[in-house]
């Protein structure tokens, strides 16, 4: 058995984090197999209850559409095959139905602001990404994962 040390979900300033996207790539290079960025990549419900914290996101995934294609050719440039395996990737925020890492596979991957959960599974079959489910331990109604949406398929 041979074990694989993986990171699917790594911020940093081509969101709302710290440190450059080249350092990011420095960093899992030397210590993993597998990397994945995930930047924050859109938020179609945000709490109406804060709106500052509402705009600064929004503001920042502004942000990460215009520098995604950069992400997607940074993943590209790192893949090193039987060494280190790279992927595009986002996270798509959702306070009613969770959140979700959308990973692409092979060298292509697009940023999808869908609007809602349905819309983001029908892009992610059309472009043949995962959907990896995160904090699956907050709770429903707050970002926490609606299990009877889950599609193992995807």
């Amino acid at each position: 058995m041979r074990i694989f040390w993986a990171d699917l979900h790594n911020h940093n300033d081509v969101g709302y984090g710290k440190g450059s996207l080249e350092r990011s790539y420095a960093l899992a290079e030397n210590t993993l197999d597998v990397y994945a960025f995930t930047p924050h990549g859109f938020w179609p419900d945000p709490p109406e209850s804060d709106a500052r914290m509402a705009t600064y996101h929004l503001e920042q995934f502004d942000r990460v559409r215009r520098l995604f294609p950069r992400v997607v050719e940074a993943a590209n440039a790192h893949y090193r095959p039987g060494r280190f395996v790279t992927f595009a990737a986002y996270e798509w925020h959702s306070t009613t139905w969770g959140d979700y890492v959308a990973l692409f596979p092979g060298a292509e991957g697009e940023l999808c602001q869908a609007r809602d959960l349905g819309e983001l599974k029908r892009f992610a079959r059309a472009a043949g990404a995962l959907l990896i489910p995160h904090h699956v331990g907050y709770r429903e109604g707050w970002r926490g994962l609606r299990w009877e949406e889950l599609d193992p398929a995807l």
